[in-house]
């Protein structure tokens, strides 16, 4: 399960994944793509991603991706920079922080959202609303 952080100090929605390993965290922000699709996104070579993925390296040890791996996964697929560098531990939230359990596809259902314009977000919220009320 994946956590929707509300950043009080900013007021901007980040998800943040706590007491998670980051494998699986990296695994599910990749989805259904292949390695090599997240090699091609990411820049990363797809053997060093399968083994971030399954947190240990070539010689059994643990493995720590780097900041500068997290940042490839960030830029790769548009997940939250700092999130990733907050799961494993680099960085910390804010204690003013609020905290909401999220499902890892609602998102992207919000990452895919703000690319929309403005117009075509609200026409979806009143949808959303219809759909709640009709139960």
């Amino acid at each position: 399960m994946v956590k929707l952080l509300l950043k009080k100090s900013v007021k901007s929605l980040i998800l943040w994944e706590q007491k998670v390993d980051i494998g699986e965290l990296l695994k599910s922000i990749r989805g259904s793509d292949s390695l090599r699709a997240a090699s091609s996104k990411t820049g990363l070579s797809h053997n060093y991603i399968m083994l971030v993925e399954r947190g240990i390296d070539s010689r059994g040890m643990p493995l720590k991706p780097s900041p500068e791996t997290l940042k490839a996964y960030s830029n790769g697929y548009g997940y939250p920079y700092n999130e990733l560098m907050n799961v494993i531990g680099y960085t910390s939230t804010d204690d003013t922080d609020v905290v909401y359990d999220i499902d890892p596809s609602l998102y992207r259902l919000i990452k895919n959202l703000e690319k929309l314009p403005q117009e075509k977000r609200e026409l979806i919220e009143l949808l959303v609303n219809a759909l709640l009320q009709s139960g």
